[in-house]
Parts: C-alpha cells; sequence; structure tokens
C-alpha cells in the first residue's frame, strides 16, 4: 500500500499549481497547497510561479494564441522535477486536461548492491523499470545494464583503491540521463552523488 503524500501538479487561476486530492488518479483536486508549506527550493518555487502567472495572464476567451503544448509539456517537466526533489516520500501526478498521469520516478546512486533505486528506496534493474512500467521495453537495456553493472563494479573498487571520483560522478550523470532519454515522458531519473568528487577512498 502506497502511504506517501500524493501531490497533484495542475494549473489553475490564482493557485500554486500544487495540490493535494484526497483519492489518486481521480478529478478531484482537494486542498491548493503553498509552497511555504512544502519547504520547496527557491528554483523549483520560481518555476512553479512563472509556470502559474504564464496560465493567469492567458487571453480569456481562448483566442488561439496561447500555446497549450509548450505549457504542458513545461507542467510536466515541473511534476518531475518535483518528484525529483523528495523521491521517496511523495507520490506526484500531473493533470492536463482530463488526463491524470502518475509520474514514475528512479535513482541512480552507486552503492555496493546495486547502482539503480525505485521510489521506495530498494534496489532495482532496468528489467523492474520495465515491469514497473507494464512491459515497456528499453531500447538496448542490456547492453545499458551492463554499463550500469561495470560502474557499480567501479565503485566497489573504491573500498580498495583510490578512484576518480570526478570521472566516476560523469559517467554516473551519463548514465541516468542515458537510461531517462529512453523512457516515456511522464518517467524522470535522478543521479546521486556518493561522495563529492574530492573524498577521499575508504580504508578497510
Amino acid at each position: 500500500m502506497d502511504n506517501k503524500i500524493l501531490l497533484r501538479v495542475w494549473a489553475d487561476d490564482g493557485s500554486t499549481g500544487i495540490w493535494m486530492p484526497p483519492v489518486a488518479g481521480e478529478n478531484v483536486v482537494g486542498q491548493n497547497l503553498s509552497y511555504e508549506s512544502l519547504e520547496l527550493s527557491e528554483d523549483i518555487v520560481q518555476s512553479f510561479i512563472q509556470w502559474q502567472e504564464h496560465y493567469n495572464n492567458r487571453p480569456l476567451p481562448d483566442d488561439g494564441s496561447f500555446d497549450w503544448d509548450v505549457f504542458e509539456k513545461e507542467g510536466l517537466t515541473l511534476a518531475k522535477k518535483l518528484k525529483l526533489d523528495r523521491p521517496y516520500s511523495v507520490s506526484i501526478e500531473y493533470a492536463s486536461g482530463e488526463k491524470i498521469q502518475k509520474i514514475y520516478g528512479c535513482m541512480v546512486m552507486a552503492d555496493y548492491n546495486a547502482s539503480l533505486w525505485d521510489v521506495e528506496g530498494a534496489s532495482m534493474c532496468l528489467e523492474s523499470i520495465e515491469e514497473d512500467l507494464n512491459g515497456y521495453v528499453i531500447r538496448d537495456s542490456k547492453l545499458l545494464q551492463q554499463e550500469f553493472d561495470n560502474w557499480e563494479e567501479w565503485f566497489y573498487k573504491s573500498v580498495h583503491e583510490p578512484i576518480d571520483w570526478v570521472a566516476f560522478n560523469a559517467q554516473g550523470r551519463y548514465l541516468a540521463d542515458e537510461l531517462q532519454s529512453r523512457l516515456p515522458e511522464y518517467c524522470c531519473v535522478g543521479y546521486c552523488h556518493p561522495f563529492e568528487e574530492t573524498h577521499p577512498p575508504f580504508k578497510v
């Protein structure tokens, strides 16, 4: 059972664009939330403010000059940004017209037994993501999984010897971006640095 807080990104006149619906997937928005109550970063707050102002200032009645496609893409991007800000504690939905889409998220993070993690903080692999997405096929998944496995082995070497953390984190960000490019648009992939680039190697 999903006990995480449910938030929905949905534009409405004079709102913050973030709501707490009582039920997932249903057309009931619930309470409009303040940015302060969510303790969001200033970057995310300003992005929501600009998005909402864009909506508030649209021509009424609609004269066809408002670019809804661009606006909806911006909203989806914000929903994914919100998901990555709270990957393990919040479920996010994005409402576009009558469609309500749950945002799927995962994290790329090196540890001693995995390099991919789901929203519950459990280790996973690309096959797990495909199952979560109801059989969605990730392009060249076996080759990409091998890259993840190689990256994980690279991390494990830090137990015994110094590694180049700058190069290591660059590869991690690459893997996150590469996975993101192969998933549906309602998915988001975050990257978590295991260490700062200047962190010394582990001692055993």
